[in-house]
């Protein structure tokens, strides 16, 4: 892409070179920072939140996430405005949004308001490749990462020329959104073959391979009719279920040195378990009774957290966490053959779960749960064909995943360059759509 004909220095480390006729200066020439409280209009005004999609409208009759008792102490956020984290930088996914309404939203956000010279957008992608590459949060001080509104509204900063400012926003305005599109499609399309990928465990694993075998019913609403030579059993009489539990976390002598295997759920990532992120020693084997090392081939599930449902197959011997139950099978059932049933069936397990805030597939609730499943030599010819024809579903949306990892870093690489005038934009290009043809 096209430069600009001369570039100056900016004695910033991160930002290096800007085109020569770019003004070096401070946020606090570029805007106003008071806080607006909303004090007693609060009925009038959408109560608004900084995310990673960007600033959002809340809902107040969800039950997700913590609401004042008052609303009064939050201040007025107006279309256009600039809302920043200046707190936890660190931690927080995205620490800049541009709103698009009006509302109010926590007093602990910036509000920068821009001047009438200056293009909100251009400051708002400018602050996003600070975001990116971590430049305000190496300025923030103490645990929590922070910055004040006074030092981040006298932080050196650029601008262009507003005629170019507009120029630039309004092209990342056109590019990135159709980027955004094309993200959003592959991921419409991932969706589509996770169903497909559900489908088609759920009919075979249920249903079997020959579509002429003579049927009977199974006595489970949710199942229905299974081939009538199948047998159908509670997963407590044909598996071992157990669970795990966490050595005292600040006690080396559980865990310095440890050579023993200790899962946790956040391991549970793909269908074969070959190592864990994770050691303990002996000494919290001696120590612990529920800390119990399960056999090769049994398959772990997550009980609750950010992963539930999530399961793999032990090809190592393990212990676990009290968040992963591991179930063992017996009586002629498969261990492929349950880790199908059990990712096929994930939907039917989260709803049985139970707790308010926090689901829990527990121990019981899997002990209960019923399984139906075919002679050893039919099981086998299911798992032949589930592990064929998913490993099909799975390439194609592992090439989806990667082209939506390009997509999101040439995104990012554009605003980067653009924003910071290594590219210049004045004379606009058109990127093509891509089409599902």
């Amino acid at each position: 892409m096209k430069k600009y004909d001369k570039y100056k220095d900016t004695n910033i480390e991160w930002l290096g070179e800007i085109p020569e006729n770019w003004d070096l200066t401070k946020f606090r020439w570029l805007g106003d920072f008071n806080k607006n409280l909303v004090k007693d209009k609060v009925d009038n005004f959408k109560v608004l939140s900084l995310t990673i999609k960007g600033v959002i409208q809340r809902d107040l009759d969800s039950n997700y996430g913590k609401f004042p008792t008052s609303f009064s102490t939050y201040q007025l956020v107006k279309p256009d405005d600039i809302v920043i984290c200046l707190f936890d930088m660190d931690v927080t996914p995205r620490i800049v949004g541009i709103s698009d309404q009006e509302g109010i939203i926590s007093p602990a956000y910036t509000i920068m308001s821009t001047k009438e010279t200056v293009d909100a957008n251009y400051i708002f992608y400018y602050l996003l490749e600070q975001d990116r590459n971590k430049s305000l949060l190496y300025n923030g001080t103490g645990l929590r990462r922070t910055l004040t509104r006074t030092r981040f509204a006298n932080l050196p900063t650029i601008i262009p020329p507003l005629p170019e400012q507009t120029k630039i926003s309004s092209y990342l305005d056109n590019k990135t959104s159709l980027i955004d599109k094309l993200i959003n499609n592959n991921k419409k399309l991932i969706k589509l073959l996770e169903e497909k990928r559900t489908a088609l465990i759920n009919k075979v694993i249920t249903k079997g391979l020959d579509p002429n075998v003579k049927m009977k019913d199974s006595g489970i609403e949710w199942i229905g009719e299974i081939p009538e030579h199948w047998e159908v059993m509670r997963l407590s009489y044909c598996s071992f279920i157990g669970s795990g539990t966490t050595p005292k976390s600040d006690d080396e002598k559980y865990y310095q040195s440890g050579d023993v295997n200790w899962l946790i759920t956040g391991d549970l990532k793909s269908k074969y378990i070959t190592n864990t992120s994770r050691k303990i020693t002996e000494k919290a084997l001696e120590d612990y009774s529920t800390l119990k090392e399960y056999p090769i081939d049994s398959v772990v599930i997550a009980m609750y957290g950010a992963t539930i449902g999530a399961v793999s197959i032990l090809k190592v011997c393990s212990t676990v966490n009290q968040a992963c139950a591991v179930i063992t099978p017996r009586y002629g059932l498969l261990y492929e053959f349950l880790y199908y049933f059990l990712l096929g069936n994930k939907e039917k397990l989260l709803s049985d779960s139970v707790g308010g805030g926090q689901p829990n597939v527990s121990q019981s609730i899997l002990k209960s749960q019923i399984i139906a499943f075919p002679s050893n030599n039919e099981q086998k010819e299911i798992i032949i064909l589930l592990n064929e024809r998913l490993a099909l579903i799975e390439k194609d949306i592992e090439i989806f995943n990667k082209e939506n990892k390009l997509l999101k870093e040439y995104r990012q690489s554009l605003i980067s360059n653009v924003v910071t005038g290594k590219v210049d934009v004045r004379e606009r290009n058109n990127i093509k759509e891509k089409t599902n043809d």
